[in-house]
């Protein structure tokens, strides 16, 4: 047991870290309290429980009382429809008291652990989890990984637990980033709601104001009685601290009651427009947009005027919320297209490494082998064999992993497309197929119908979306049972056809086939090997040819996956 630093583990929540009130607000803002199934969270799982080899990895948002799982890989059936669990079955309340790892192989030797309800009841007997935080640093659950055997954690598996507990982090910091921008579309709808006030302001032909609203009121501070047959319109900027008048000058006036004589060939015409910055006697700054118009008489002289104000000032408000949410909506985005390249750099880089070292023990498998290091006895070869099987297993993931974001990253641009024999990719497939068929008691048929047009594809990434097609039928077909493969034209498509009397998936897990490291809970259940990745490079390799893929299958009857190339990608 361990965590990041050599500092002792405790297992009583003394600082209360658990029931804080600012960590219980975070978990609430992130809005996965409430849900379920969070697809992006359970897809990080799964790479989880991958990379680390376990049957079991969570995200679990630890609350006051109990933790939740938005996001799952592996669980059993009466925790993964509820997707919560009471603390005293938690290990990752744990993780949270101290803000550190948790790392144990083996549970029944701690004191605290092995008494947990989870040991007898899901049989955990060995457990790594590492803290998950909001970006103020506020620690909310774990990202974890269950066995259920004795496990010696190495470093470079609890280094990889971290850099995907760094993804979860940024998926939760997106979250409440858009919670931030919902606040700020509702202050923004608050502001709209508070513009609409309008002010109106009347004055006879000298200026002086002779009607005023309660909307002007309030924007000048002042009553209707203290306004009216008083003051003129070019003292109205005197009941402010501060004013900016926009408001073109009313003819030249003084302080005498015989000046204001108002130029009687003035046009019928609006003759200004503009703001007033106002500060009342607190200091607070209002924003008045002013439009003054000469009223003229039958006869085309001054007759008066109006000015009409409205208080802008929320509008204003707007507009910089209006850019505040679009600036985070951006940042949002870019945030998104980062966490997206994070992956991609993740499982290209982890792939490359991972093929040199792989590379190099078949290699070696295969001089020993050949006797380079002498003579090998029947155990010997056994056992080469063994790691001679396990490492071709791994090189083939690690070439799906290299290929599926290959094909993620340039698309189209990732295949080396000529005209080929539209039978060339499927036969060289149906051959690579034959010693999966050796010891199995299945009925193998393929038909290739005549006259098939040529085809515009790459051969080699074709014929690896078929064998995988292919091997999935003869993983997931009993004995007893039969496989067909055609290669027929429908109309304007060419048609590559794998159907099968297998076990079927089922309906609610129709959508996820194609999602990377998906697996069906039949997998699952028949232990069948297999990372969940060919259905998603197969997915890649038809859309970056342009071409369509759609399954039928029904639980306990079999499957059908039909890949058709059309005519305008046919030569």
């Amino acid at each position: 047991m361990a965590g990041d630093s050599d500092q002792p583990l405790s297992f009583v929540d003394t600082e209360g870290r658990i029931s804080d009130p600012r960590r219980l607000r975070r978990l609430v803002e992130t809005g996965l309290l409430d849900v379920r199934k969070d697809p992006s969270l359970d897809r990080l799982t799964r790479l989880a429980a991958s990379f680390l080899g376990a049957p079991v990895s969570t995200v679990s948002l630890v609350a006051d009382g109990h933790q939740v799982y938005p996001g799952a890989f592996g669980l059993p059936d009466e925790v993964d429809t509820p997707r919560h669990m009471p603390l005293s079955h938690s290990f990752c309340q744990y993780v949270v008291i101290n803000d550190a790892p948790l790392i144990v192989e083996d549970v029944r030797e701690h004191p605290v652990l092995s008494i947990s309800p989870s040991v007898q009841q899901f049989g955990v007997l060995a457990y790594a989890g590492v803290p998950l935080h909001d970006p103020d640093g506020v620690v909310l659950g774990s990202l974890c990984v269950v066995q259920r055997r004795v496990v010696r954690w190495t470093p470079e598996q609890i280094a990889t637990l971290h850099d995907l507990a760094a993804s979860v982090e940024t998926d939760l910091a997106l979250r409440l980033r858009n919670r931030d921008v919902e606040r700020a579309r509702a202050r923004l709808a608050q502001a709209i709601d508070g513009a609409a006030h309008t002010g109106f302001i009347a004055a006879d032909r000298d200026g002086t104001v002779t009607v005023v609203n309660q909307a002007a009121e309030a924007m000048l501070g002042a009553t209707s009685a203290e306004l009216v047959g008083t003051w003129k319109l070019h003292h109205l900027p005197k009941l402010f601290r501060h004013a900016v008048p926009a408001v073109p000058a009313l003819p030249a006036e003084t302080d005498d009651a015989a000046d204001g004589d108002v130029n009687p060939g003035a046009p019928l015409e609006q003759i200004g427009s503009g703001e007033w910055i106002v500060e009342n006697d607190l200091g607070s700054q209002r924003i008045l947009s002013i439009r003054l118009t000469m009223l003229h008489d039958a006869r085309g002289e001054n007759d008066g005027y109006v000015l009409v104000g409205n208080d802008v000032t929320a509008h204003h408000q707007t507009e910089a919320a209006l850019h505040d949410v679009i600036g985070k909506q951006a940042d949002a985005v870019d945030r998104l297209l980062e966490l997206d390249r994070a992956r991609h750099d993740f499982i290209a880089t982890a792939s490359h490494e991972l093929r040199t070292p792989v590379t190099s023990i078949l290699g070696f498998t295969e001089l020993l082998t050949d006797g380079a290091a002498g003579d090998l006895t029947s155990d010997q070869e056994r056992l080469l064999d063994r790691v001679d099987s396990n490492g071709k297993r791994l090189l083939h993931l690690v070439e799906d992993l290299l290929n599926l974001s290959s094909l993620e990253a340039q698309g189209p641009a990732a295949l080396e497309r000529s005209v080929l024999d539209a039978t060339a990719p499927g036969i060289r497939a149906w051959k690579s197929l034959q010693p999966l068929l050796r010891g199995r008691r299945l009925q193998a048929d393929l038909i290739v119908a005549d006259d098939l047009p040529s085809v515009y594809g790459d051969v080699a990434q074709l014929e690896r979306a078929i064998r995988h097609l292919l091997s999935n039928s003869v993983k997931f077909t009993p004995d007893g049972g039969s496989i067909t493969f055609s290669i027929v034209r429908e109309d304007d498509d060419v048609v590559f056809e794998v159907a099968d009397t297998g076990v079927g998936i089922r309906e609610d897990e129709h959508l996820e086939l194609f999602d990377p490291f998906f697996r069906t809970r039949e997998a699952q259940a028949l232990a069948t090997p297999g990372a969940g990745l060919g259905l998603a490079v197969v997915r890649g390799i038809v859309e970056a040819h342009g071409a369509e893929i759609d399954v039928t299958s029904l639980r306990d009857v079999g499957t059908t996956v039909r890949i058709r190339m059309p005519v305008s990608l046919t030569v």
